[in-house]
């Protein structure tokens, strides 16, 4: 309830898209016939602190406390504002010893640090409320698309949640537009399988790549044509798809040599920084090839990207080169 939310609130971080989620339910908590004079949305860009201030200390005419979100809070961190603007920090300062009990203000910035340099920032982090909205990753992320499926209510099983997730990218915005997008598909209580995520789902430039890596593992030479042929057609760059194969080929290659010590999945991931399953992937790829050939094979794609920047051979075909150099070894 706004009622019992704090004086000022700081919320700050690179996850815009839950930071928005949370000022959403803030405003959802005042009621619509209310909303005209228990509502005030400023943006600091353009609007001097002295006017948060008067805001803030003029209580509402008809009863109950005023929410008012200041977005872009630069004056906060050490980014550049577009517009020039000359905040009266000292009144805010002093606003701070005797915030005013009848508003609730909540600034918002999109910057991953406060600069902790500044004695603004410092008398903030001791009086306001701060929360940071960090960038969701590894299970958090999967928790994260979970619960977004069951308040859609329809069911989708943990592996494919994963590979959704591999497939969309961890774009929140995304993810939650291509979760909704699903639900309205399968319907109240249906089930999302592989199948139709597949069906409705557009691949990233990341996963395309990753499944040409893995259609090279198998040795289905005419899938990885369809696939580089699908990719030029869409405009992707080659020196990107190549960067990405030499990640994908540096991956098989670590896991190959990990595994061969004896090092499972789950705990190659931890030490590699990945989730468990696509690292279970690659452990699983890495089986078609040697060790020889993965660092082989990583070494030509490396000279090739080189040789490309150099000018030493045209991109198209440096990339095809390496399909058709790993291709004759595995035949």
């Amino acid at each position: 309830m706004i009622d019992n939310l704090p004086a000022v609130s700081l919320y700050y971080g690179v996850e815009s898209f839950l930071m928005e989620e949370a000022c959403n339910q803030l405003r959802d908590n005042i009621p619509m016939d209310q909303r005209d004079w228990n509502l005030l949305v400023l943006d600091i860009e353009d609007t001097p602190l002295e006017q948060v201030i008067q805001e803030a200390e003029t209580p509402s005419f008809f009863g109950g406390k005023r929410l008012i979100l200041a977005k872009n809070a630069n004056f906060l961190t050490t980014a550049k504002s577009k517009k020039e603007q000359n905040h009266n920090i000292d009144a805010w300062m002093e606003y701070l010893k005797h915030p005013s009990e009848s508003s609730a203000i909540v600034f918002t910035v999109n910057n991953d640090k406060l600069d902790k340099r500044k004695k603004v920032v410092k008398q903030m982090e001791k009086i306001a409320s701060v929360t940071k909205f960090d960038a969701l990753k590894g299970q958090a992320l999967l928790k994260w698309v979970t619960e977004r499926f069951r308040a859609l209510q329809v069911k989708v099983s943990r592996d494919v949640c994963i590979v959704f997730i591999q497939v969309v990218g961890n774009d929140l915005r995304l993810l939650d537009k291509e979760c909704q997008k699903l639900a309205l598909y399968v319907g109240v209580k249906g089930v999302v399988t592989m199948e139709i995520m597949d069906q409705l789902i557009p691949r990233t430039l990341e996963s395309n790549v990753f499944q040409l890596t893995q259609k090279l593992a198998e040795n289905k030479i005419a899938e990885v044509w369809q696939i580089w042929e699908d990719l030029l057609t869409q405009k992707e760059e080659p020196v990107r798809v190549l960067a990405l194969m030499i990640r994908q080929f540096r991956l098989l290659y670590q896991t190959k040599i990990l595994s061969q010590r004896g090092m499972g999945a789950s705990e190659m991931a931890k030490m590699l920084g990945m989730h468990p399953y696509p690292v279970k992937l690659a452990v699983t790829n890495a089986g078609a090839f040697s060790v020889d050939q993965l660092k082989k094979y990583l070494s030509l794609a490396v000279a090739a990207d080189q040789d490309i920047k150099s000018g030493k051979i045209e991109k198209v075909m440096a990339v095809e080169q390496i399909f058709l150099e790993i291709h004759r070894k595995s035949a």
